[in-house]
C-alpha cells in the first residue's frame, strides 16, 4: 500500500475543471517532483493531499485513511503527520526566528520549554541558523526566510512534506543551496516529500521521481532519466532547453557538496 494515493481526483472552481481525473502514488522515503505549466493545478493538488480541499470525485487517502471520510478530530491526527512549506515562508513578522520555529510544538504538544529549546536548536542548527535565534524575519535573507520556514516544518517531525514552491524569488545559486538542503534533510530524516518548482532543473537533479500535470491528469510518471528520454511531445516541451543541461557531473555535484 503507497503511503499517499489519489484515484481519479476531479476538482472544478465555479464550473470550471481544474484536476479531471489525478490518479497519483507516493512511497515513503521518496522525493516526487510535481511539474507542470502554470494554472495547471498542482498547488491545487497538494491541498487535497494535505485535506484542505475535498474532491469532487475520486479519492484521497493517507496511509490507507480516505480524507473525505474523516471526521474532523481524524483529519487533525492525520494533518498532524504532514508538514507544509509555503512560498513565501509564512513566517510572523513580530516574533524571533526561535518563536516562529517553536509556535507549533507550543501550540500542538504537551511539551515543556526545555524540550522545546531542544527541539528547536536541533532544527535551526540542521538548516545551518545556528545564532539567528534572536533575529526577526525581517533581518534575515531570503535564502535564511527559507531555511527558518523549512525549519519550523521539520520540528513536528512529520512524515509527509508538501513543498509549494519552496524556492520562489531566489536567485538560482540561492535556491539550488535550499534545494540541496531539502534533499539533505529528506535523506536524514527519511520523511516524503512531494515538491512544485519552477527551477526544474536543479530539482530533478535531486528528485526521486517526477510526474507531469497536464490538462487536469497525470500525463506521465517515472524517474527523472526516464522523462529526459520520453518522446512526449508535451513532455519535450516542457523540459528541453532545461533538463539537456542536467548531466551527470551535475547531479555528482549535488551528492558531494
Amino acid at each position: 500500500m503507497s503511503f499517499i494515493e489519489l484515484q481519479n481526483i476531479a476538482k472544478a472552481f465555479d464550473g470550471v475543471p481544474v484536476l479531471r481525473s489525478v490518479s497519483l502514488t507516493v512511497e515513503r522515503g521518496e522525493l516526487l517532483l510535481l511539474m507542470g505549466r502554470s494554472g495547471e493545478g498542482k498547488s491545487v493538488t497538494l491541498k487535497h493531499i494535505a485535506g484542505l480541499l475535498l474532491p469532487d470525485h475520486g479519492s484521497v487517502r493517507v496511509d490507507g485513511k480516505d480524507l473525505s471520510s474523516l471526521s474532523r478530530r481524524e483529519l487533525r491526527q492525520v494533518r498532524m503527520r504532514l508538514g507544509f512549506v509555503f512560498q513565501g515562508g509564512a513566517l510572523f513578522d513580530s516574533l524571533t526566528i526561535f518563536d516562529n520555529v517553536a509556535f507549533p510544538l507550543r501550540e500542538k504538544l504537551k511539551l515543556s520549554e526545555r524540550e522545546v529549546k531542544a527541539r528547536v536548536l536541533e532544527q535551526l542548527s540542521l538548516v545551518s541558523l545556528t545564532g539567528a535565534e534572536q533575529k526577526l524575519p525581517s533581518q534575515l535573507s531570503g535564502g535564511m526566510l527559507k531555511r527558518a520556514a523549512l525549519a519550523r516544518t521539520l520540528v513536528m517531525e512529520p512524515e509527509l512534506v508538501l513543498f509549494d514552491e519552496p524556492t520562489t524569488g531566489l536567485d538560482p545559486i540561492i535556491a539550488r543551496s535550499i534545494l540541496k538542503l531539502i534533499r539533505d534533510c529528506q535523506q536524514r530524516l527519511g520523511f516524503a516529500g512531494i515538491m512544485i518548482t519552477h527551477h526544474i532543473q536543479e530539482s530533478l537533479a535531486i528528485a526521486t521521481r517526477a510526474a507531469i500535470l497536464h490538462e487536469g491528469r497525470i500525463l506521465i510518471t517515472g524517474k527523472p532519466e526516464e522523462l529526459r528520454r520520453s518522446d512526449e511531445p508535451f513532455v519535450r516541451e516542457l523540459l528541453d532547453g532545461q533538463v539537456t543541461q542536467i548531466t551527470a557531473e551535475a547531479v555528482a555535484t549535488y551528492s558531494t557538496e
